[in-house]
């Protein structure tokens, strides 16, 4: 059984890895709106984070397009489950990067934890390790 039912649309694949790879650079400087980097480099990386929108909507399309006439395979199926469930999550997750780059939004929830990140480290707190309890035992 096949998942893949047309070729056409993933003529794609090409211009748009490379222009994510174009793209993408300049969108790291969205993590530090509101902080000390000039306002032309956040203004800059806000653009380029919305411009992500507009890649992200052509990869998931990459994706879905050649599925047209094959979405009956969804019942029977897992691969097809996996991709589509993944295809679906990746647009959700681009979308909340770009979404978090507008000054309006940042602000409010750059000081909270609903922003993906790492846990915090003592080091990364700002606090030493000496004010930091000692392991038990």
């Amino acid at each position: 059984m096949r998942i893949i039912g047309r070729y056409g649309a993933l003529h794609g694949g090409e211009p748009g890895f490379w222009s994510l790879a174009f793209v993408y650079v300049w969108t790291g400087a969205h993590h530090l709106l509101h902080g000390p980097i000039s306002q032309w480099l956040q203004t800059i990386s806000i653009v380029f984070s919305v411009m992500l929108l507009i890649l992200a909507w052509a990869v998931v399309y990459n994706f879905i397009a050649p599925m047209k006439g094959q979405w009956r395979q969804l019942n029977d199926n897992v691969s097809f489950k996996f991709l589509m469930s993944g295809t679906i999550f990746y647009l959700l997750a681009c979308c909340q990067g770009p979404m978090h780059s507008l000054r309006s939004v940042n602000a409010i929830v750059s000081k909270t934890d609903w922003i993906s990140r790492r846990p915090a480290s003592p080091t990364t707190t700002g606090t030493t390790t000496a004010a930091c309890p000692a392991p038990a035992g």
